[in-house]
């Protein structure tokens, strides 16, 4: 192993031992295809510069500290931002390409796959206060798509590359154009 390789290795285990999410990033992991194990998340961090900014997000929410030593020791995509605003995430979020993808939910369900140029972002607060979508599970979030507001979108969704989504998505439909319309439902 290269010295560099071996001094990112050491913190970053240190890290990931003292997590409370280490399922859910082991589920990341397997996602893509990969044997959940340290070794293979070891290589997936190294690899894919978008999947550190989850990492990142992942570990911050447990301690901005260790975050920002992550950080340090593996340069994340900078023209990718991920957030939940209640620090749910769930396990198996795949981030495909991710350049200039803005993520700011609520809360985040397991299995959720965002590509490129996608904006999840605030809006006008709702009654409770609520500003940012809340996204369950299955979820899958094509180019170029923007959703914004305190909306629920429910599992097992599709949106559309390029739609503009700012109302509630029931289960188990694909979202497309703007405005927005539900093209299929399972």
């Amino acid at each position: 192993m290269k010295l560099s390789l071996l001094l990112k290795y050491i913190p970053t285990k240190i890290i990931y031992s003292s997590l409370d999410n280490k399922e859910a990033i082991m589920e990341d992991v397997k996602r893509i295809g990969l044997e959940p194990s340290f070794k293979w998340l070891i290589r997936y961090i190294n690899n894919n510069t978008a999947y550190r900014r989850i990492f990142i997000e992942r570990v911050r929410l447990q301690s901005p500290f260790k975050a920002k030593l992550v950080h340090f020791m593996y340069k994340p995509l900078e023209s990718m931002a991920f957030n939940s605003v209640t620090g749910k995430i769930g396990g198996g979020v795949n981030a495909v390409h991710g350049y200039s993808t803005i993520v700011y939910a609520n809360e985040i369900g397991k299995n959720f796959t965002v590509y490129q140029n996608v904006t999840v972002g605030i809006g006008k607060k709702d009654e409770k206060g609520i500003d940012s979508p809340t996204i369950k599970n299955n979820v899958r979030i094509y180019t170029g798509a923007v959703v914004f507001g305190p909306v629920t979108i429910g599992n097992n969704v599709t949106i559309g590359a390029g739609a503009i989504v700012n109302k509630d998505v029931p289960d188990n439909c694909t979202v497309v154009g703007n405005p927005m319309r539900i093209i299929r439902r399972q």
